[in-house]
């Protein structure tokens, strides 16, 4: 490791890898590594230690890729802690079942049968409906900030969405348990990742400074 600062970017949109790379190139004591995607953030983190990650929260397990298992295991994961925040036994061992006999793949049935316990599943509904339209809208930023945080590593996850956006909420919900530090955008559309100063409040969050 340099005396400079080396961080690991993941990013899928050319927009916003673009106005990191414009505001991160007028730093000389930073050093930047990107990534667009899962496979690409796994490699790099197990291949160096950084200083620090800001990750994005949605994008593809392998660019170009339709693979969608790791995305939808999440979503299992993220539907488990909202039942075990609500202490909502019975579904939560109604999931379990699910998992263990059905699959992954009929989880859709299970959410929509939320109204048999009493549960609102209407915000991973949405998540999972975003993410069978497209790959990229799997919440694969939270395996990264979880695998940062195992290697002891700083993260931040940026996202172009805020807490407001239904398929926002769990992925927000898993980081903010975790104290994983959040910057999102606004909810009034001025304030995104494909400016300079949304990628100068995630590096100053990342540094431990708010913006």
């Amino acid at each position: 490791m340099t005396d400079k600062l080396e961080i690991l970017v993941v990013e899928d949109r050319e927009e916003n890898i673009s106005a990191a790379k414009n505001y991160f190139s007028k730093m000389e004591n930073v050093l930047v590594d990107y990534a667009k995607d899962y496979t690409e953030a796994i490699t790099n983190l197990e291949s160096k230690k950084y200083n620090g990650v800001i990750s994005d929260i949605f994008f593809p397990q392998t660019t170009g890729s339709e693979e969608r298992q790791l995305g939808k295991k999440l979503i299992y994961t993220l539907a488990k802690e909202y039942l075990a925040s609500n202490e909502a036994k019975e579904a939560s061992e109604s999931l379990a079942n699910y998992e263990k006999f059905v699959g992954i793949d009929k989880f859709p049935e299970f959410i929509s049968s939320g109204d048999k316990y009493g549960i609102d599943f209407g915000s991973l509904t949405e998540l999972y409906k975003n993410l069978e339209k497209d790959s990229s809208n799997q919440p694969l930023g939270l395996l990264i900030a979880d695998e940062a945080k195992k290697k002891g590593t700083k993260i931040v996850l940026a996202t172009s969405l805020n807490h407001h956006h239904a398929s926002a909420q769990p992925a927000m919900s898993y980081g903010w348990t975790r104290k994983i530090e959040i910057c999102e955008a606004n909810s009034e559309g001025d304030y995104t990742k494909s400016s300079a100063d949304f990628w100068q409040s995630a590096f100053k969050r990342l540094m431990g400074e708010r913006r």
